[in-house]
């Protein structure tokens, strides 16, 4: 609803009417919910561990590619799957 006499409010403003009272969004934090879907703008991840990188390896799904461990690796792109992963070796391919 588009509140436009300013009757207790500010001029055009937009108040949501939610149909359930389980949701709040208050100062800028979501309540009440699981993980926000990929397809609602969200990540559809509830924790992401340090170091890792945000990857979408199928489609419409967002994941944590795991950076931990103590080995240094580095981002591989395999375009015959279209994915991406860790590596610490190269398979005797070229890097320009």
């Amino acid at each position: 609803t588009v509140n436009v006499s300013g009757t207790g409010y500010a001029i055009a403003t937009l108040q949501a009417n939610l149909e359930s009272s389980a949701v709040a969004i208050t100062g800028g934090s979501i309540t009440g919910i699981t993980d926000l879907a990929v397809a609602d703008g969200g990540t559809g991840l509830s924790t992401v561990a340090k170091g890792s990188v945000l990857i979408a390896n199928s489609a419409d799904t967002l994941s944590a590619l795991d950076g931990g461990g103590s080995t240094d690796k580095m981002l591989l792109y395999t375009a015959s799957s279209d994915t991406i992963s860790w590596s610490n070796t190269i398979d005797g391919g070229t890097y320009s």
